[in-house]
C-alpha cells in the first residue's frame, strides 16, 4: 500500500513539474522564433516535455546529451542524490530542513567557513545569543540597541532570500513579532570586487557541488547580482531583474549576463562591461569541497558565498533541498560535462543508487 501511494504521489509530482518547465520553456521559444528546432533524430530519448529546454541548449552549445532538463532534475536525480521522498505538495525530506535551518548552519559549518556574524537567535520562540545562550527580552533589547542596523533573516523556509530584512532600532521594540524562528546578523560588508556591479545587495556566488560515491566535484560556479537597489542577489527592483553570470574553472567572469525572470541573456550588467575575475575562487572551491565531504548525506548541494571586505571567505548560506541547476547549464554549457564522457551513463548510475 505504502509503494502504491508512493507512485502515485511521484506521478502527481512529476506532471506538476512537467507542466510548469513546458509553460517557461514555451516563453523563451517566443522569444527567439530564429531558433533551429530539434530534428527528429535528436527528438529521440528526448521527452516531449523537454523539447523547449534541450532546443534552448541546442542553440546555445550544440546539442548534447549532457545537458540535464529540470523536468529530469528535479523528479529523477534530485529525489536519488539527496535521498527525498514525495508528498501531495512535492518532494521534502525531514533531514534536510534541519540542515537549511540558519540558526544551525554555523553549527555544522564553522570548521571550514565562517558565516554572517550572528547577533541573536530565535528558535521555537525563544531568544538566544549566538552561542545558544537563553537570554530574556531584556537581554535581547540591551544587545540589539548597540547596533543602528541588523539584517534580519528566518531561518526556515526562506530559500532565495525571501523575508531577508533590514531592522533599526524602531523595528527592535518589536523583535517578538517576526515569528518564531529567525537570526538577527551583522550587516556584511563584501568585497569591492564582488559589489562593483551594485553595490546595494550582497552579490552571491553559487557553486554547485556533487558527492557521488564519496567524490565531490566542481559542477558550476555563477554569480548573482541583485538589481540596483535591491538588497538581496536574487530580488528585483523598480521593473528590473536581477542578473546571472557564469564563471568559468579559474574564477573568471563569462561574457553573458542571465535575467533571472525573464530568462533573456544580455552582454552586459546594468550596463557595466562584463569583465574581471571573483575574488579568492580557489579558496571557495577547496572549502565547499571539504564541507561537502562532511555533508555525505546530501549528492548534491548548492553553497551561497562571498568575501568580506577584509578579504575573508563568507557562507551566505547553502542548499540541500532543491539546489537549482538551470540556470547554470545555461550560462556555463553541460552541468554533467565537466565530469564525465556521457551524461546519459552518469544520469543511469545515479538512477541506481
Amino acid at each position: 500500500m505504502k509503494n502504491f501511494l508512493y507512485g502515485i504521489l511521484k506521478n502527481v509530482w512529476k506532471k506538476h513539474i512537467d507542466r510548469v518547465e513546458k509553460k517557461v520553456y514555451k516563453k523563451i521559444c517566443k522569444q527567439h522564433p530564429e531558433w533551429n528546432r530539434l530534428t527528429s533524430y535528436e527528438k529521440k530519448g528526448v521527452r516531449k516535455q523537454d523539447y523547449y529546454i534541450v532546443t534552448l541548449f541546442k542553440n546555445l552549445y550544440g546539442y548534447s546529451e549532457n545537458f540535464v532538463s529540470d523536468a529530469i532534475y528535479k523528479s529523477e536525480l534530485l529525489p536519488r542524490l539527496n535521498y527525498m521522498n514525495y508528498n501531495k505538495f512535492g518532494i521534502y525530506d525531514n533531514c534536510a530542513g534541519y540542515y537549511e535551518d540558519k540558526n544551525y548552519m554555523d553549527f555544522f559549518l564553522h570548521e571550514f567557513m565562517k558565516m554572517p556574524n550572528i547577533i541573536i537567535r530565535c528558535i521555537n520562540g525563544n531568544f538566544y545569543d549566538k552561542g545558544y545562550k537563553l537570554l530574556s527580552k531584556e537581554e535581547v533589547y540591551n544587545i540589539l540597541n548597540g547596533y543602528e542596523e541588523l539584517i534580519l533573516k528566518y531561518s526556515v523556509g526562506s530559500r532565495q532570500g525571501k523575508g531577508v530584512q533590514r531592522i533599526t532600532a524602531n523595528d527592535y521594540k518589536n523583535i517578538g513579532g517576526y515569528g518564531k524562528n529567525f537570526v538577527v546578523q551583522e550587516i556584511l560588508k563584501q568585497h569591492k570586487l564582488l559589489s562593483v556591479y551594485n553595490d546595494s545587495s550582497i552579490n552571491v556566488v553559487r557553486i554547485t557541488t556533487l558527492n557521488l560515491r564519496g567524490k565531490v566535484e566542481i559542477l558550476s560556479g555563477v554569480l548573482r547580482i541583485g538589481a540596483p537597489g535591491a538588497l538581496r542577489d536574487l530580488e528585483s527592483k523598480d521593473g528590473v531583474n536581477c542578473r546571472i553570470v557564469g564563471i568559468d574553472d579559474k574564477g573568471f567572469l563569462k561574457g553573458q549576463a542571465l535575467d533571472y525572470n525573464d530568462l533573456v541573456i544580455y552582454k552586459d550588467i546594468f550596463g557595466k562591461e562584463i569583465k574581471g575575475s571573483i575574488p579568492f575562487y580557489e579558496e571557495m572551491k577547496t572549502a565547499v569541497i571539504r564541507a561537502h565531504q562532511k555533508f555525505s548525506k546530501f549528492g548534491i548541494i548548492g553553497w551561497d558565498l562571498s568575501v568580506d571586505e577584509n578579504g575573508e571567505l563568507v557562507c551566505i548560506e547553502y542548499n540541500v533541498g532543491c539546489p537549482a541547476i538551470l540556470s547554470a547549464q545555461i550560462l556555463n554549457g553541460p552541468i554533467l560535462g565537466k565530469i564525465t564522457k556521457s551524461g546519459r551513463k552518469l544520469i543511469e548510475e545515479i538512477y541506481m543508487l
